[in-house]
């Protein structure tokens, strides 16, 4: 046979074989449904997360930043911490229950304009040198006030945002909008402070906020649609106890509520430490602590990327699972071991990598298993469990900090992680197998 008919019959079977082969599924999915960047009201969604989420990062840095100038008493930062973490314990559910009755653009948009004018506050006090350290730990709770109340309706617009099979997808995005934002907003926070001080950072904070105010009311109507189907929806303390009754209802929920617990305890070790980790430790200045919080944000932001791009995983919570056993508490001991910047952001970055990977596709599932009319409050409980350790993270930094010193509270606070993590990764992987058992018949 010479070449071009060769070439020929070659060209036809592989046609044939095209033709003849069954499509898969996934790719049937994927070129059914485009991906969420298509919709020009998720993209604008996106715009809005970038906004809060600067501000929602930075001013935590900025606060604990400000407290070292302002003291040099270790379990200050601690104390710092309890402040700014109590506002998701607190909040995040009553926030989640509004989100459920009223519409979630205006519940979002309402939190970003009360933050941007707490933010204006701080700055202003800041600039007139008329705060010390326990003010400061005051104006730390009324700005993460709002700063709390944001995230349970901005999380619980994504499913109505996307399609059902594309939610992996569409939650990635907004943790990697989210995550990009607050990387940005670290190095823009060392650099503000190192050049113009701590209170023009909050000033333009405070500019920001407004900004993401009036993008989040510039989103469609269905964007904060409660789904509640003309019901009256409940109120008060009996919106949050259906919503506890919901989740536990279901036996996966709970048990990656706890997972998100854990991550927030992490959150809270890091955030609180690595400040105090670059200068005492390492021997650096704002920026390198900046930047070791920047190379865990783009370890984040590297995983949700490829989790973004991607049809759905096949087996998410053994994932979840297994990631948070590998890199959760090791990370932190990892990072809290290390002795030079360079190595210190390696092991933030890999921190971030695992981050990425669980936390996304935790709250996949969770919103997989939620329905929607219900949604505001299974957020909030994932907030609260998130973001509400924050001051559970701080106590133990309050009490260790000072017998254990920086590096070696950082890694008591890994092992902890570690060993949580180890029950509840167990517990997840148990149950999948209980559910993919086959039934039992009787004769």
């Amino acid at each position: 046979m010479n070449p071009q008919a060769e070439f020929a019959f070659s060209l036809q079977r592989w046609c044939n074989s095209r033709v003849t082969e069954p499509m898969n599924i996934t790719d049937m999915a994927d070129r059914a449904t485009p991906s969420p960047l298509w919709s020009s009201a998720f993209r604008r969604f996106l715009g809005a997360v970038v906004l809060t989420s600067i501000v929602n990062g930075t001013t935590r840095f900025a606060f604990v930043w400000a407290m070292g100038e302002l003291t040099s008493w270790g379990p200050a930062i601690g104390l710092l911490g309890i402040m700014i973490g109590l506002p998701s314990l607190l909040t995040a559910p009553f926030v989640g229950g509004l989100a459920d009755r009223f519409d979630r653009r205006w519940v979002a948009a309402g939190a970003a304009a009360l933050m941007a004018v707490a933010c204006a506050a701080v700055g202003a006090v800041l600039a007139a040198d008329l705060v010390g350290p326990v003010g400061l730990g005051i104006a730390g709770l009324l700005v993460s006030i709002p700063v709390a109340a944001i995230l349970p309706p901005i999380q619980a617009m994504v499913p109505s945002l996307v399609p059902p099979d594309r939610l992996m997808n569409g939650v990635a995005f907004q943790s990697l909008a989210m995550l990009s934002a607050m990387a940005g907003g670290l190095l823009v926070a060392g650099v503000v402070i190192r050049n113009f001080g701590t209170p023009v950072l909050f000033l333009l904070m405070a500019v920001i906020g407004l900004v993401s105010s009036a993008q989040l009311l510039t989103l469609p109507a269905s964007a904060g649609d409660t789904g509640d189907q003309g019901q009256q929806p409940a109120r008060g303390w009996t919106a949050i106890k259906e919503g506890l009754t919901y989740a536990r209802a279901d036996p996966i929920i709970p048990v990656l509520i706890g997972v998100a617990g854990v991550l927030g305890l992490g959150g809270a070790g890091a955030g609180l430490l690595i400040p105090r980790f670059a200068e005492k430790v390492l021997g650096s200045d704002a920026l390198g602590a900046g930047a070791m919080n920047a190379a865990m944000a783009f370890g984040l932001i590297i995983s949700a990327s490829a989790l973004a791009s991607r049809p759905m995983v096949a087996r998410p919570r053994r994932l979840v699972a297994l990631v948070s056993i590998a890199i959760a508490g090791p990370g932190l001991i990892a990072i809290g071991s290390a002795r030079t910047l360079p190595l210190a952001m390696i092991a933030c970055l890999v921190w971030g990598l695992g981050g990425g990977i669980v936390t996304t596709l935790q709250r996949t599932v969770i919103q997989q298993r939620t329905a929607p009319e219900v949604m505001g409050r299974i957020m909030g409980l994932a907030t609260m469990a998130q973001y509400g350790t924050f001051p559970l993270g701080a106590l133990l930094v309050f009490l260790v900090i000072g017998p254990l010193g920086v590096a070696n509270t950082m890694i008591a606070i890994g092992a902890a992680m570690f060993l949580v993590t180890l029950y509840l990764g167990s517990r997840l992987i148990a149950l999948e197998r209980i559910e993919a058992a086959p039934p039992k018949t009787t004769d």
